[in-house]
């Protein structure tokens, strides 16, 4: 059971051991108690017995030496003080002979309990066989042949002396005897001890080899897989000691947490390290559509969404422009979050929303929502405003777990702050080359636009017209109704030249009231045509009642070059179109003068 392969505590396996040990030792001591404690208690008795047959013997021999002293004494002297001491002595032998009697040795045989009687015989026929007739004849008067008598006495008294002297000596056989069998049950004893603290020893030593052969060569597995830095393994069922499997199974799962924290710590590192190469390529981009393009990229690639929109939110109105995919207007039609932004979550709370489609709050937008997976809208917030909002679709509903989320957040609030900065990059370029006053582009966006234009022109062989006109009489109209009134007319006028002209023609002030109409690929007849049309626009243009007088109107003068009609050179092109302007107005106004009508050899 010890040894089996059931895993068991290092308490267990310690309180086993030690308990098996302490059980040994105590049956060991329980036989030595059981084997030897008789063999003392018996060796105690019979030394109690011995010392009381001892003593009991001195006794009975100084009892009857002083009595055959007395008689001695009486038998000289005839005293009857030593008779009387005589007597008294005598009785005293009877109790010596009894202790003697009483405390024989356990092995006395019949030889030895003879011996005790011989001996008792012995001084009974020395009392009464030689000492009484001696007392009687000295009772009588002294003794005729007292040494004689003497000698008698002297002789029956030595037999009782041998008698004694070969009790002591069987008795003190039978005790040699008796010590020996003990001091044998004591070697016994003492081989038994040696041998079980050996056995124990031995035994103690084998359990600790083994106890620490189970600790301490799993142990060192551990620190050598710890040493060599790849991991540490699963450990198995069959390991003995409870403790040492505890501890390789919490290294184990501290080192798989370990080792989940290090890929989270990786993905996060190459997340940032993704984030931060497309947060330099956005801010590198000065176009909105590259920008765009550049964030539904990394989008498809980082989140790996199924499907996504970029609509983008304009600074006027409340509604929303598909930028990424572009939508036409019959399918924006279909979609009311496109005309009012605040019917999404997302843009009305400013804070990003990601659910599965199924689930009991999802929105009901049929734009941003799938028929099944998950979806999120991410809006585009920099300083406080909404610019856009980004949605993102997937097929499975537990698609978009909180690192991706993470990502794809990080990565729209990237592309939205470098989209903050094309816009204001753009809106201070626009400011730039726009004329404050009146909205149209100013003449240094002339003076950059016009050569670029004409040379595209000249390359692709396409034709390319200016406009140069200017409002009749403006000073004396400024004049009349002040600069204010002055100014409100130029805005007028610029609008009406803005609303009246191709998309792709050019309106510029060109300075004070005087301003520009560049017309890529148009020719002098086009040109011209569009002349008169706006002159004849701007003669019926009403200035607003309340600020001038009812039926004032202004006009303008045009000058118009073209290339190649009328030069081929774009320095040409302004001169010419300035000298028809300024003939224009030499011919008393409001009309328009073309350069092939100048009168003049026109520059090549």
């Amino acid at each position: 059971m010890l040894f089996s392969r059931r895993t068991r505590s290092l308490r267990t396996y310690l309180f086993l051991g030690l308990g098996s040990l302490g059980l040994a030792f105590l049956l060991v001591s329980l036989e030595l108690r059981n084997f030897v404690h008789p063999q003392l208690v018996e060796e105690v008795n019979a030394q109690g017995r011995s010392l009381v047959r001892y003593r009991a013997q001195q006794e009975l021999l100084v009892v009857l030496l002083e009595q055959e002293a007395d008689l001695r004494s009486f038998l000289g002297s005839g005293d009857q003080a030593y008779l009387e001491a005589y007597a008294t002595r005598g009785r005293n032998t009877e109790e010596p002979l009894r202790a003697l009697r009483g405390n024989l040795p356990e092995n006395a045989g019949p030889a030895d309990r003879g011996q005790m009687d011989r001996l008792a015989f012995l001084i009974t026929q020395w009392q009464d066989k030689a000492a009484v007739p001696l007392i009687r004849q000295r009772l009588q008067g002294p003794l005729k042949d007292l040494q004689g008598a003497l000698t008698q006495e002297n002789r029956a008294f030595g037999a009782v002396k041998a008698a004694s002297a070969q009790l002591t000596r069987l008795l003190d056989a039978r005790d040699e005897e008796r010590f020996q069998g003990i001091e044998g049950t004591l070697a016994y004893a003492r081989w038994l001890g040696y041998s079980t603290e050996t056995g124990l020893f031995i035994t103690a030593l084998l359990f600790a080899r083994w106890l620490l052969l189970r600790v301490s060569v799993p142990l060192a597995d551990l620190a050598e897989q710890a040493r060599a830095g790849d991991g540490y393994s699963e450990p198995g069922e069959n390991q003995p000691v409870k403790e040492v499997e505890i501890l390789g199974r919490a290294l184990f799962e501290l080192d798989v947490r370990n080792r989940e924290r290090e890929s989270l710590l990786r993905r996060e590192h190459d997340e940032a390290l993704a984030t931060r190469a497309f947060e330099e390529l956005v801010q590198r981009l000065t176009r909105e559509d590259d920008l765009l393009a550049a964030l539904d990229q990394a989008l498809a690639r980082q989140v790996q969404s199924s499907a996504q929109r970029i609509l983008l939110h304009p600074d006027e109105g409340q509604g929303l422009v598909p930028a990424l995919p572009a939508m036409t207007a019959e399918e924006a039609a279909r979609h009311p979050v496109l005309a009012e932004a605040d019917h999404c979550r997302a843009f009305r709370q400013s804070t990003p929303v990601s659910l599965a489609s199924d689930a009991a709050t999802a929105c009901v937008c049929p734009l941003g929502v799938p028929q099944g997976g998950a979806y999120a809208c991410l809006p585009m917030v920099a300083s406080g405003r909404i610019l856009g909002l980004v949605n993102l679709q997937a097929r499975n509903p537990g698609h978009w777990t909180p690192e991706r989320l993470r990502i794809a957040t990080a990565l729209v609030g990237a592309a939205t702050s470098a989209f903050q900065g094309i816009r204001a990059l753009d809106l201070a370029r626009e400011r730039a080359l726009r004329d404050g006053l009146t909205g149209v582009f100013n003449r240094r966006f002339l003076d950059e636009f016009l050569p670029k234009t004409f040379d595209q022109c000249q390359r692709n062989g396409l034709p390319f017209s200016l406009l140069m006109m200017d409002i009749d009489h403006f000073k004396a109209f400024n004049d009349e109704f002040g600069h204010e009134g002055g100014d409100q007319v130029l805005r007028l006028f610029a609008q009406c030249l803005q609303a009246h002209v191709r998309s792709g023609d050019v309106v510029a002030r060109y300075g004070g009231e005087e301003f520009a109409i560049l017309l890529p690929h148009a020719g002098a007849a086009f040109a011209l045509a569009l002349a008169e049309r706006l002159r004849i626009i701007v003669q019926a243009l009403e200035l607003p009642e309340g600020a001038f007088p009812p039926g004032r109107h202004i006009t303008m003068s045009v000058g118009l070059a073209s290339y190649p009609e009328h030069t081929r050179s774009q320095e040409a092109l302004i001169t010419l179109a300035d000298q028809a302007l300024y003939q224009a107005k030499g011919q008393g106004r409001n009309r328009t003068v073309s350069a092939g009508a100048l009168g003049t050899e026109l520059p090549a």
